[in-house]
């Protein structure tokens, strides 16, 4: 008799799971991309001068203008087209405008903008914030002007501060 061959079975190949997709891509610095498009709400050079001002859409629900700014600046939520027409529909109501005065600063610094949005900074005496969050609240004017001095080297290496425009 012939020695009986012991069965072999195939290999099972490992499972694998699929690269997930980051949730939130980063923002803009440069005034957007296809997959990114709207890095501002108000449009082109505007700025936002009422970040309170309440924004309701169709069967969306209500939101403040600041919200609707750091919802852009996620990039998930807001497709180009959204933000070819918005400007038109929030310019009364978030006050974009042109900036003849100083209305707010680049927490980042002149020039300069936030490479590392979904960053958190914290800091004593403050609330943590993403630095999109920062970037949103210098630009519309709600970071005081005597904090736009040294803001810049604070979060520099937190928030990915390099030359750039918004």
């Amino acid at each position: 008799n012939a020695p009986t061959a012991s069965p072999t079975n195939a290999p099972t190949a490992s499972p694998t799971n699929a690269p997930t997709a980051s949730p939130i891509a980063p923002a803009p610095t440069d005034g957007g991309d296809d997959e990114n498009p709207c890095a501002n709400v108000c449009g082109g050079d505007k700025v936002m001068t009422k970040p309170d001002g309440i924004f309701a859409y169709e069967d969306k629900p209500p939101v403040s203008c600041s919200i609707l700014q750091v919802v852009a600046l996620g990039g998930a939520l807001i497709t180009q087209e959204e933000c070819s027409f918005l400007p038109g529909l929030i310019e009364e109501i978030c006050g974009c405008e042109l900036p003849d005065r100083q209305v707010g600063c680049s927490v980042c610094g002149n020039g300069k903008v936030v490479t590392l949005p979904n960053n958190v900074f914290e800091y004593v005496g403050y609330p943590a914030a993403t630095c999109a969050v920062l970037q949103t609240a210098g630009y519309n004017g709600l970071v005081p002007q005597s904090e736009c001095g040294f803001l810049p080297a604070l979060i520099e290496d937190t928030c990915g501060c390099d030359n750039g425009r918004l």
